[in-house]
């Protein structure tokens, strides 16, 4: 998968803009960057456009058991930078 840096979007366009993944129910996500950052906080935004912080354990988290739309938005600091990247799955 291919996380997208957000640029001034809403988070809402930012996930128009690239295919939607399909996942099963309670499915895990692993997520790894080329250098170890200082801190990742993720945010699981809803259809209802409510949003929820996700806990992470080591590098994974586990997707809802609730079908439904989800984005998910990655924060990543290092020592010398930050980022935000989305990315959106459909629960089956």
């Amino acid at each position: 998968m291919i996380l997208r840096s957000l640029s001034g979007l809403d988070i809402y366009e930012l996930s128009e803009a690239f295919d939607t993944l399909h996942v099963d129910k309670g499915a895990t996500v692993n997520i790894q960057f080329d250098h170890s950052p200082s801190s990742i906080k993720i945010k699981q935004w809803n259809e209802d456009h409510s949003n929820k912080a996700v806990e992470l354990y080591g590098d994974e988290w586990t997707l809802p058991v609730v079908e439904g739309h989800y984005i998910y938005e990655v924060i990543v600091e290092w020592n010398n930078g930050k980022a935000t990247y989305a990315f959106d799955v459909h629960v089956n």
